[in-house]
């Protein structure tokens, strides 16, 4: 019942009453009420006011402020902070290659 009590106006969809994010389901709603809300926030950025409930979202965040680049193209040796950015980089290199004249 109390999941219940977080869910906002079935016509607009699932919306999270305290950050006004929409959700697909329930269920992703009430893990994200468990995840981000619950008051339990562990890890603290100390250069800016990030915070997560995952230490491994803290390091992946903290590379903002290093402008440390552990992912390096093998092709042109371009670097990027996160692996999300370096595949789609990948992909350009892909594309050129598959040019036909």
């Amino acid at each position: 019942m109390l999941n219940w009590l977080i869910f906002s106006g079935v016509a607009r969809g699932l919306e999270c009453l305290t950050c006004q994010t929409s959700f697909t389901s329930r269920s992703i709603l009430s893990k994200h009420m468990r995840q981000i809300h619950n008051g339990h926030v562990s890890y603290q950025c100390e250069e800016c006011s990030y915070s997560s409930y995952k230490l491994d979202y803290l390091k992946r965040h903290i590379i903002i402020h290093t402008g440390e680049r552990p992912y390096l193209c093998g092709l042109c040796k371009k670097g990027f902070g996160n692996k999300s950015n370096y595949n789609r980089h990948i992909r350009c290199h892909a594309r050129r290659t598959h040019v036909f004249l």
